[in-house]
């Protein structure tokens, strides 16, 4: 019988590094064959589900969703990682600690579940490899989850185990005196390792992403708004990662190519030029709105994606305007 269930665990794990299946498939379908096989009593290959450290586990998998949602963490991290001109290894010197914090308060689990389509929405905008970011963090949310109970999963079963046999459980930070010398050295071997050895792996929506086209967008700036009167320099608008400002108009007048010390006033026409993803970010500073595309606002969000159209040759489409075909109705 053990022998048996060495070879179903060994086939869940090939199954695993194969992703053959979901995670989630291969172990209950592990845990079946076990039952039926007769490896494992059928009243206790569910109990693990009814346990008090599974429970608490999901539960904090709502909590940090709260965070996210209610309390900005997309926007902590993204204002912790930067504008995509510092160097890689000092991108993770911002947002590896933060991270450490969060896993400690909540839970590592749900923490990599959350930050992770944030890191990978940030580095696609900034054309880095998410992969250089995404290992990182699952490293710097385990060390985190060291420092207490609740940091993560084992720990929490751990206790468990340890109340069922009698013992007293862990207390809170009872685990932090060898934690946090753990993740403080992690930490910082982190830091310096990463950026020598992890490989720049790129899907191809990202390769195509980072040798984006440019395209032409007018933005305004609004009257009385945090940027009326400011220079280009002093409004964070010169060293944009991946656009740049052709021209402000004022009125009728057009100043030209402007420079860093080109003062803003309230209703100036800021003609730029670059990537869709660039427009995303500038819509979400207060003090600048679209200057007369309504459609512009259909930029803002990440599930957002342009889509380019070539006519053909021998298509109807041929000789016909836009409002002969309805296009924009469909």
């Amino acid at each position: 019988m053990m022998l048996f269930a060495a070879i179903v665990l060994v086939l869940i794990v090939i199954g695993l590094v194969r992703e053959v299946a979901s995670p989630a498939a291969l172990l209950l379908g592990g845990l079946v064959v076990l039952v039926l096989g007769g490896a494992l009593p059928a009243e206790l290959a569910f109990a693990g589900l009814a346990s008090a450290a599974t429970i608490s586990i999901a539960g904090l998998f709502v909590v940090a969703r709260a965070i996210r949602d209610h309390a900005g963490l997309d926007a902590v991290l993204a204002t912790r990682l930067g504008d995509g001109s510092s160097t890689e290894r000092r991108v993770l010197m911002r947002f590896i600690p933060p991270v450490m914090v969060l896993s400690a308060v909540t839970n590592n689990t749900p923490i990599v579940a959350v930050g992770a389509p944030v890191l990978r929405a940030w580095a696609e905008r900034h054309g880095v490899a998410a992969t250089r970011l995404l290992m990182p963090l699952s490293f710097a949310a385990i060390l985190g989850g060291t420092l207490t109970l609740i940091g993560t999963g084992p720990n929490l079963i751990a206790s468990a185990m340890l109340a069922d046999a009698g013992h007293a459980p862990f207390g809170f930070f009872e685990l932090t005196p060898i934690g946090l010398p753990v993740a403080l050295v992690g930490g910082a071997i982190i830091v310096w390792l990463a950026p020598r050895v992890l490989p720049d792996r790129r899907t191809p929506h990202e390769q195509t992403a980072s040798h984006h086209r440019d395209y032409t967008f007018r933005l305004m700036i609004e009257p009385g708004g945090p940027l009326d009167g400011l220079t280009l320099a002093a409004a964070g608008l010169r060293d944009l990662p991946s656009a740049y400002v052709a021209s402000v108009d004022h009125g009728d007048a057009s100043l030209g190519p402007s420079g860093p010390g080109t003062v803003l006033r309230g209703g100036d026409v800021l003609v730029l030029v670059g990537a869709i993803d660039s427009v995303r970010e500038l819509l979400r500073r207060p003090g600048i709105r679209e200057a007369e595309h309504a459609q512009t606002r259909s930029l803002v969000g990440e599930d957002t994606r342009l889509v380019e159209c070539v006519i053909a040759t021998g298509s109807d489409l041929v000789g016909r305007t836009a409002k002969e075909l309805a296009f924009r109705g469909r």
